[in-house]
């Protein structure tokens, strides 16, 4: 291979490793969103978790932007179990596509389930003992918060599950 070739090769890798796809814009290939974009509807690359919910963002690709306060939402979420606070009942977590902190509020009627096997008996626990179960499977786990959006970020849960794999 000539010097020429191998220089139009590499920079061909190069520009090719340099594309990613704008705000707004269509995937058509495999080339990832730019940085601080997400992937929502399989197909578009936009600013989820920005606070604005804007085309193509709606309720269930982008929950987070397009869900006014107090309506109800689901969101999924990882959460460590190092984040839990007994004393004022909340915990957070990170959205699974666009890495948002997530706040969650509970109150002695939110439910919290177990969703990886049904012969585990009790079908949901108290924040408590939701906790001591975490800390027992430890690390980070995904979740799936159900509840109202207080406020930017901050969700009262009505049900949570963790999903055991």
């Amino acid at each position: 291979m000539t010097p020429q070739w191998r220089a139009l090769i590499i920079a061909e890798k190069i520009k090719v490793l340099g594309e990613c796809i704008k705000e707004n814009e269509e995937r058509t290939s495999d080339i990832d969103c730019c940085p601080d974009l997400v992937l929502i509807n399989q197909k578009y690359c936009t600013k989820c978790g920005d606070g604005v919910c804007k085309s193509p963002e709606d309720r269930e690709s982008c929950s987070l932007d397009c869900t006014k306060i107090n309506e109800v939402m689901r969101v999924d979420i990882f959460v460590d179990s190092e984040s839990f606070d007994l004393t004022n009942k909340t915990f957070e977590g990170k959205t699974e596509t666009e890495g948002k902190v997530v706040k969650i509020l509970v109150t002695d009627t939110t439910k919290f389930y177990r969703t990886a096997a049904p012969t585990w008996g009790k079908e949901y626990f108290a924040f408590s003992e939701f906790h001591s179960l975490c800390k027992e499977i430890g690390g980070r786990w995904p979740f799936v918060i159900k509840g109202i959006l207080e406020k930017e970020g901050i969700i009262k849960a009505s049900e949570v599950f963790i999903i055991e794999q």
